[in-house]
C-alpha cells in the first residue's frame, strides 16, 4: 500500500548556490539504508547522509587519482563533503519521496521432517531475486535451529525520490559533481549491496546522462580508480530485475564452478581453495582427498575479502575465514560490480564490471584462521593460472570478465 512521504529535518541551503536537481527511482529491491544496519527505515527510506556516503566513494573513484598523498586527498574530500569537524561545500536534500511499504521477501518455515525445528535455509518468496546477492538479509537461525535469532530483513521495492546538491560555485567542483553522479548512478545505487546490484537507480527527467563515457581521472595513486574500468555488458532485457538477476547469477556461476558430480550431490570445486585448506590443516575428508594441481591457492581473494569457508563432509576442517590480517582492517571492498544497467531506450541490460581497484596481495599477507596466506596464493604464478580451470591462465579479474563475455556472447569493454 502506498504510503505518505515522510518530510527529512530541516536544513539550510548555503548562501549563493548552484542546484543540481535529480529525479530518481529504484529499478532493483534497496536493502537498508536506514539508521538501523540492513534495516529501511519505514519512516524515512532515503536519507541525505546515506546519500552522501555513496557519493564521496564516486568522487574518491573519478577525482581522487588526481592528489599524491592519501592527507591531500583527505583534504579535498573534507572541502568537498565535510566532516564531523566543518561542513562541505555541498549541501544535500530529499524531497517527494514516494515509496510502497517495505516487502518480505524470505522467511523462516518449518522442517516437514522435523518439524520442532526450521529448515536450514529461509524459503525465498520472490523468486525473481538472485538469492547470491540477498544472503546477508536471510536472517539467522539460532542453533541448532529450534528458534529464530533473526528474521530476514524487508526490502523497498518501489521508490522514486528527488535528490538536489546545492553547492557553492568553486573552480571545477561542476564537472566533479557531474562525474560523480554519472558513476553513482550508472554503477552504484542506495542502500546496501549496491555492488551487487541492490538499490540501482535510473534517472527519470532533470538528471545526468547515464553512461560512463565522460567519467575519467589520471593513473598514479592506490585507491580505486573508475577510469580503466573493465565491464561486460549482457543483451538488453524488458525488466531490470531480470537483468539484475543475469548479471548476479553469472556472477556466482563463475566463484561456484565445479566438475560434474553424481547427482543429487554436486561435483568437486574446480577452485584451488578447499583442497589448499585440507593440505595446510593435513585434515582431509576420506571422501575428498585433496587432488587439485595448485598446491596451495587463494585467487578468489582478489575478488573481494573476507571469504568464509565452510566444509559439510565429516572429518574435513572446521570453517575457516580468510581476511586481512590488519587490526581493525580485515575487509577488501569487492571490485567486481554486478548489477542491471537502464539504457535510454527503456531497456536494461545486465552488467559486470571490474573496478581498478588495488590487488588483495597489496594488503600483506592474509589471515587464514592463524595461518598467513602469502602473495604468491593469491597472485598465482602462469603455471598455477595454467593448473586452474576457471582462470584457463589468466588472474582472476581478467577471468571473470572473460567468463562474462562467453556466456553473453559479448565483448570486455574499457572505460577512459
Amino acid at each position: 500500500m502506498s504510503r505518505a512521504p515522510c518530510s527529512p529535518p530541516t536544513w539550510h541551503v548555503p548562501p549563493g548556490p548552484e542546484t543540481i536537481t535529480l529525479q530518481l527511482k529504484l529499478i532493483t529491491p534497496m536493502f537498508g539504508g536506514g539508521y538501523e544496519t540492513r534495516c529501511v527505515d519505514p519512516l524515512m527510506p532515503i536519507r541525505p547522509a546515506a546519500i552522501r556516503g555513496h557519493l564521496r566513494f564516486w568522487w574518491r573513484a573519478t577525482a581522487g587519482a588526481q592528489y599524491t598523498t592519501p592527507g591531500a586527498l583527505f583534504d579535498a574530500e573534507e572541502a568537498i563533503w565535510g566532516s564531523m569537524e566543518k561542513p562541505g561545500k555541498v549541501r544535500i536534500g530529499v524531497e517527494d519521496v514516494k515509496y510502497d511499504d517495505p516487502v518480505i521477501w524470505a522467511r523462516f518455515e518449518r522442517n516437514p521432517r522435523y518439524p520442532s525445528k526450521y529448515k536450514a535455509l529461509a524459503t525465498q518468496l520472490i523468486p525473481q531475486w538472485p538469492r547470491y546477492a540477498l544472503h546477508p538479509f536471510q536472517g539467522r537461525l539460532k542453533k541448532p535451529g529450534f528458534d529464530i535469532e533473526i528474521e530476514p530483513d524487508r526490502a523497498l521495492e518501489s521508490c522514486a525520490m528527488v535528490v538536489k546538491l546545492h553547492y557553492a560555485p568553486a573552480h571545477g567542483l561542476a564537472i566533479e559533481l557531474e562525474n560523480t553522479i554519472n558513476a553513482w548512478i550508472c554503477l552504484g545505487g542506495v542502500g546496501a549491496r549496491t555492488r551487487r546490484g541492490c538499490g540501482s537507480l535510473m534517472a527519470e527527467t532533470g538528471g545526468l546522462p547515464d553512461g560512463g563515457q565522460r567519467i575519467s581521472a589520471s593513473q598514479g595513486t592506490p585507491v580505486t580508480l573508475l577510469s580503466g574500468t573493465r565491464y561486460v555488458l549482457g543483451a538488453p532485457m524488458d525488466s531490470a530485475v531480470s537483468a539484475w538477476k543475469t548479471a548476479v547469477e553469472t556472477y556466482a556461476a563463475f566463484r561456484q564452478m565445479r566438475y560434474p558430480g553424481h547427482p543429487p550431490m554436486p561435483g568437486r570445486s574446480k577452485w584451488p581453495e578447499p583442497d589448499s585448506i585440507r593440505r595446510i590443516e593435513n585434515r582431509p575428508s576420506y571422501a575428498h582427498p585433496p587432488g587439485h594441481s595448485v598446491q596451495c591457492g587463494f585467487p578468489r581473494a582478489d575478488l573481494g575479502l573476507p571469504i568464509v569457508f565452510h566444509f559439510k563432509d565429516q572429518g574435513d576442517p572446521d570453517e575457516h575465514t580468510l581476511q586481512a590480517a590488519s587490526q581493525g582492517a580485515t575487509r577488501l571492498a569487492s571490485p567486481v560490480i554486478t548489477k542491471a544497467i537502464a539504457m535510454p531506450n527503456g531497456k536494461y541490460r545486465p552488467l559486470v564490471a571490474v573496478l581498478q581497484a588495488p590487488h588483495a596481495w597489496e594488503l600483506g599477507d592474509l589471515d587464514l584462521n592463524g595461518t598467513p596466506v602469502i602473495r604468491a596464493w593469491i597472485e598465482l604464478s602462469p603455471t598455477d593460472r595454467a593448473a586452474c580451470d576457471p582462470l584457463n591462465g589468466q588472474d582472476v579479474r581478467s577471468a571473470v570478465l572473460e567468463y562474462a563475455r562467453q556466456r553473453w556472447n559479448s565483448k570486455v569493454q574499457v572505460l577512459p
